[in-house]
């Protein structure tokens, strides 16, 4: 079985005050390790307006999309059996089987406490996880919920490709600089064609020349498509 580790062990950095203290007479629960669904999200105690939970949900499906990373985040009041936050995460995502590429951001709202539970084999080192642990803090400091799922969607995707989307943008840049250069070679062809035929007649008819340019055009355009591809499945596993 793959060993899983949280970061929620530095109380000083990690151990967070929630926004919206609680009142002297709010009952107080406890909620054992739960059960995920088919959502991203699981809110047990309705810390985020349906709107921002469908948000949330968006957004981490978007991760996935662009990375083949799953990032659950789990809303209770408190931790217990176990009460330890690590443990506790930890427990949830060995109890849901998940695996090297899912992650679990686990937030106690009572207890005013969070944590990332990750797979020891996993994409994101831990220098990277803390980083992203520090950019949630603000956010779930003040209580904006959809703030700190949406940021730590956005983290991940930064630590796993390197920029927010950039990459791709990148290579469209890159992909339209290729084309405009070959349909470059295609006209010096054309135009070089047109002087070789003026001084012998024999020359290869400027139609053959234009077919053979379209063909290498046309090879060279499968080869980035398929490079894309490529690069695309590497980014996703």
């Amino acid at each position: 079985m793959p060993t899983r580790w949280s970061f929620g062990a530095v109380a000083s950095a990690l151990t967070i005050a929630l926004a919206a203290p609680l009142s002297a007479a709010a009952p107080a629960f406890a909620t054992d390790p739960v059960t995920l669904d088919s959502a991203y999200v699981l809110d047990e105690v309705d810390a985020l307006s349906t709107s921002d939970e469908a948000a949330a949900n968006a957004r981490l499906a978007d991760l996935y999309a662009s990375t083949g990373v799953d990032l659950y985040a789990v809303f209770v009041d408190d931790f217990t059996n176990p009460s330890d936050r690590n443990e506790w995460a930890d427990a949830v995502a060995y109890d849901n089987g998940l695996g090297q590429s899912q992650y679990l951001l686990a937030v106690a709202t009572d207890s005013r406490q969070f944590t990332i539970s990750a797979d020891s084999s996993g994409p994101l080192s831990e220098d990277q996880l803390l980083a992203i642990e520090a950019d949630l803090k603000p956010f779930l400091s003040s209580g904006d919920y959809l703030g700190a799922i949406t940021t730590a969607a956005d983290s991940f995707e930064t630590a796993l490709t390197g920029g927010s989307g950039g990459g791709g943008f990148f290579a469209v840049v890159l992909l339209v600089i290729v084309v405009a250069a070959l349909a470059g070679l295609v006209l010096w062809i054309v135009i070089r064609s047109r002087r070789k035929r003026k001084a012998d007649p024999q020359a290869v008819s400027l139609d053959e020349l234009a077919r053979r340019a379209a063909s290498a055009l046309v090879a060279t355009d499968d080869a980035i498509t398929t490079s894309t591809q490529e690069l695309g499945f590497a980014r996703a596993q």
